[in-house]
């Protein structure tokens, strides 16, 4: 299956749906996509990816997806993809690229690593490994993604 993932990459064909996704935390969790925007802090620009994992099925329309449940910001500088391993940051945004700033979407921040194993302008795969205090509690976190990209 992988190997059709990457062709659909190296011949840019444009997603149509979600992609896969799994994680240790949400058991419902089963699909992702990637939103990505050009942006600015008023002295540098820089690129976001937003990995977005959420429950809506696999190969649902990027546009009908409902509401994430963990993000994944990858921050990179315009001209170029995330590849490889990804350090995590706290700074948001960066003052390194490319750095990842990892949260549950109800805020609670997310600790660890992300490996991009493929990337380009119609999406990123790749997983996540760290964990985070959920209400006191430490938990694991591991996400895996084959996240298209989504044009909003």
């Amino acid at each position: 299956m992988r190997w059709l993932l990457f062709a659909m990459l190296a011949g840019c064909a444009e997603p149509t749906g979600l992609g896969d996704a799994s994680t240790t935390t949400y058991a419902n969790a089963a699909s992702a996509t990637v939103v990505v925007a050009n942006a600015s802090d008023g002295v540098r620009a820089f690129r976001v990816w937003s990995v977005e994992i959420g429950d809506a099925q696999p190969g649902t329309d990027c546009k009908n997806r409902g509401d994430a449940l963990i993000v994944f910001d990858v921050f990179t500088q315009l001209s170029s993809a995330p590849r490889g391993v990804v350090p995590l940051t706290m700074e948001v945004p960066p003052l390194v690229y490319p750095a990842v700033a990892a949260h549950y979407v109800d805020g609670f921040p997310i600790d660890g690593e992300m490996v991009i194993d493929a990337a380009s302008t119609t999406g990123l795969f790749g997983s996540f490994r760290g964990q985070a205090n959920l209400q006191g509690t430490v938990v694991t976190v591991e996400a895996a993604f084959e996240a298209p990209t989504c044009g909003l």
